[in-house]
């Protein structure tokens, strides 16, 4: 459901066992809807994992805190460390400006080779 939710495809038309918005498609997409309203949007946690029926914070929350690392967040964040210091440089930021990915082409990835190869 998590991709054909928000795509308004009938399950069962995904899974490729029916043609239309039968009672089990509907009866998946509330389940689904109902699990996305229980999301933190601060954090993606569901509410439902951490609070009781009453709303009231569970005494053995079933979690607890790690820390994963993410090379691609580390990357932006280094550049974003560095974006900001060039504007401390004056160099005006570009109002809308995105970070993003994008996977490097063979030629640059032999020339980013070719760069790093000790002499």
């Amino acid at each position: 459901m998590r991709y054909c939710g928000p795509l308004g495809i009938a399950y069962s038309v995904w899974l490729g066992i029916g043609d239309s918005w039968d009672g089990y498609s509907r009866a998946a997409a509330m389940a689904w809807q109902a699990r996305e309203d229980d999301r933190c949007d601060g954090c993606g946690q569901q509410r439902s994992d951490w609070l009781d029926e009453d709303g009231m914070i569970l005494q053995e929350p079933p979690f607890t805190m790690v820390e994963i690392s993410c090379p691609s967040c580390a990357e932006k964040e280094r550049y974003e460390r560095e974006a900001q210091e060039e504007q401390k440089d004056g160099i005006i930021p570009i109002a809308g400006l995105n970070l993003a990915f994008r996977r490097l082409t063979a030629s640059e990835l032999e020339a980013r080779a070719a760069d790093t190869v000790p002499e």
